[in-house]
């Protein structure tokens, strides 16, 4: 059957014209190439220098924890030792005595004088492997009584300084002092054994063992 003319132009399909499918598949232009790489570059290197400051602060954190921590663990273990040597008291003179050539050695504060060790090691004498790069070390002097200050014989009392330096270069500084007439020094009146230090050690993961110390008394020579 034959539609009216009037009908005809609702039903026929016109042909889509060449200009506009070659418009429609037209592709990026050299210039929106570029455009979009600086844009890529711009937010890549954003994105760097964020992750860049996270390390930075993560280091640094990690130096001022645990900076504090060797400097502790170490000066703990030096205050619990006697003020003098047992074997050569009243000597008057800082330093090792013959013999003394390892922590398990020492017998008194001053032993640790000039002492040094990268990496730390744990009370044991065991290099802690978490700690590469770190360094540890230990001096000390006569000690004013009126101010701690350096004196140039001996006053009875001494004074120790850990110094811990991380891989950056942050550096963490303890103080102890040691004096000759604490009641600590004194003679017990019955043998006795004396707790002088605990420690623990905490494995997380694979990330290694987290440790820390203090010594409960400076318990006096027996």
């Amino acid at each position: 059957m034959r539609l009216p003319s009037s009908l005809r132009p609702l039903f026929e399909i016109q042909p889509m014209n060449d200009c506009a499918k070659r418009t429609s598949r037209r592709g990026s232009s050299m210039v929106e190439v570029v455009v979009a790489t600086l844009i890529s570059g711009v937010v890549i290197v954003g994105a760097l220098n964020v992750m860049g400051g996270a390390i930075k602060t993560r280091t640094a954190t990690i130096a001022y924890v645990d900076g504090p921590l060797l400097a502790n663990e170490l000066l703990t273990e030096i205050m619990s030792k006697s003020y003098e040597d047992p074997e050569a008291s009243g000597t008057g003179e800082l330093g090792r005595e013959p013999g003394e050539t390892t922590r398990s050695t020492f017998d008194d504060v001053d032993d640790y004088l000039t002492y040094s060790e990268s990496p730390p090691l744990d009370i044991n004498e065991v290099p802690m492997s978490e700690y590469a790069g770190w360094t540890r070390s230990v001096s000390g002097w006569y000690a004013r009584r009126d101010n701690g200050g350096f004196w140039f014989s001996d006053t009875g009392l001494k004074g120790i300084l850990v110094q811990v330096t991380a891989p950056g270069g942050t550096m963490t500084e303890r103080t102890g002092y040691r004096w000759k007439e604490g009641a600590m020094e004194q003679q017990p009146a019955v043998d006795s054994e004396v707790v002088t230090w605990v420690g623990a050690e905490l494995q997380i993961g694979a990330l290694g063992l987290a440790r820390a110390g203090t010594n409960l008394i400076n318990a006096p020579t027996d």
